[in-house]
């Protein structure tokens, strides 16, 4: 009764398959992440929950492992995407350990979603990205007014920021006029 409740209370995907790959045991919060009840995916095989190409390799792998006691995630873990009864893919963090009850050998799976965290990872490499381009383009400006107060006439001020104003803006060609009248 205790660890029915754990395994009903976690916040993590919890599934448990046999040596075949047949689904034994689905928490909620499994049911949760992939939108299928227990009642769909208990007694199906596992790779229901997997997109393609992991749908195709599963069972290669599972009896790879099993004949040779080579793992690739059982007690190792990683990163995989799952597939949701909706179709949509959702990254998650995988960690399968294995138990042998009787003669049989059993595999439980812990997923946990990663979606938020890919979420804010992109969003911290975007604003590193952002903020390099604008570090860039400071550079760029502190740079054009070292050449602008360098310049020793009018007509060189004005070629210096003309040719700067392009290489800031990106632009082929540019133009810098001086306007004298009395507005100015």
């Amino acid at each position: 009764a205790q660890l029915r409740a754990i395994v009903n209370t976690a916040v993590d995907g919890i599934i448990t398959i046999d040596e075949q790959g047949i689904i034994h045991s689905y928490n909620p919060a499994a049911a949760r992440l992939f939108g299928y009840t227990a009642q769909e995916v208990i007694a199906q095989d596992v790779v229901m929950l997997m997109p393609s190409p992991y749908r195709e390799e599963h069972h290669t792998y599972l009896a790879n492992y099993l004949q040779t006691g080579h793992a690739k995630i059982i007690g190792i873990g990683r990163e995989v995407v799952g597939r949701r009864k909706d179709g949509t893919m959702v990254p998650l963090e995988l960690a399968v350990s294995e138990v042998h009850v009787g003669n049989r050998r059993m595999f439980t799976g812990i997923v946990h979603d990663l979606t938020e965290r890919k979420a804010a990872e992109d969003a911290l490499s975007k604003a590193v990205i952002e903020t390099m381009q604008h570090a860039a383009q400071l550079r760029s400006l502190s740079e054009a007014a070292l050449a602008i107060n360098s310049a020793l006439s009018l007509g060189e001020v004005l070629q210096v920021t003309t040719e700067r104003a392009r290489d800031l803006i990106g632009a082929h060609q540019a133009a810098t006029r001086l306007t004298v009248d009395h507005k100015w």
